[in-house]
């Protein structure tokens, strides 16, 4: 749904506010986001005083001054999502907003400017969330109840890899580490391939 000019910077307005208020703002942020792409609000508003503005891009919008946009970054409005206490808002925030900003396949993100930054990347809690959401709404149940933990989940869906964790200081530790998760003679096959 499109909204005319002088609707649409009303819901900037409320998400500027929102923004703006920081962390007290965090339990509206991901409903206002959402309504504000909903909308497409961000495409086109007129403030009071002035004429039409049309970013050229969502980030261009988050980044203008207000009146032109936002006047924040996207790390500081990931970062707020990041704050909500619940995970699924958080993570339906966080959907809105890669999707606002393209996001391609792994979670890679047009970094025209912030590309610095390491939000919004590859295999993060939030990113397994979405994915979890998307793809396997079983084990995003679970999660969400807290019966598993996000990294048992990806693990099941297949989305990750299992991994464990060895010392490298003390090899007679790292091989009982080893033995939990292999045989002896599965271990010694490895140590003699090239």
């Amino acid at each position: 749904m499109t909204l005319e000019p002088e609707a649409a910077w009303h819901s900037v307005q409320s998400l500027s506010q929102v923004i703006s208020s920081g962390e007290k703002g965090v339990s509206s942020l991901p409903g206002f986001l959402t309504r504000l792409l909903e909308q497409e609000a961000w495409r086109e508003f007129q403030p009071p005083m002035g004429g039409v503005r049309r970013p050229a891009s969502f980030r261009q919008f988050v980044e203008a001054q207000p009146l032109n946009g936002l006047g924040t970054t996207i790390p500081t409005i990931e970062a707020l999502l990041k704050s909500h206490p619940d995970p699924e808002r958080r993570s339906a925030g966080l959907r809105a907003l890669r999707a606002a900003l393209k996001v391609g396949r792994g979670g890679s993100i047009d970094r025209t400017k912030d590309s610095d930054s390491e939000s919004l990347v590859g295999e993060t809690t939030d990113y397994l969330l979405q994915r979890l959401h998307d793809q396997a709404p079983e084990l995003y149940a679970e999660v969400t109840s807290g019966r598993t933990s996000v990294n048992a989940a990806a693990v099941k869906a297949g989305f990750r890899r299992p991994t464990v964790t060895v010392r490298t200081d003390d090899p007679q530790r790292a091989v009982t580490t080893l033995l939990k998760h292999f045989t002896r003679d599965q271990l010694l096959s490895a140590l003699e391939s090239p």
